[in-house]
């Protein structure tokens, strides 16, 4: 779902090789419908402004051992800071 977002839009150039590059990285689980849709439930996180492809991308960095999330949406990072799967780079 994340190489689709960024095809959808524009990723820095060249374009083929970025998305090339992007889909050599190592993939996190995947969250399945049904657990997606028992997280928004358990975890009220209707109505906070992120949709099905955000809140896939949280549920699936939930499932991945040692993952954070690494977003600039702020609506999807305030939840990966709720449930402590932000990550921030250091800075020099």
């Amino acid at each position: 779902m994340v190489i689709m977002e960024l095809a959808c839009g524009t990723p820095p150039e060249p374009r083929s090789q970025t998305l090339s590059d992007i889909e050599l990285l190592q993939s996190a689980a995947h969250a399945s419908m049904a657990e997606l849709r028992y997280l928004i439930e358990r975890e009220k996180l209707y109505g906070l402004g992120c949709g099905p492809v955000d809140l896939t991308l949280l549920a699936s960095t939930m499932l991945t051992p040692a993952a954070l999330l690494w977003t600039l949406d702020k609506k999807l990072d305030a939840l990966a800071k709720r449930f402590g799967l932000s990550y921030r780079p250091s800075v020099h």
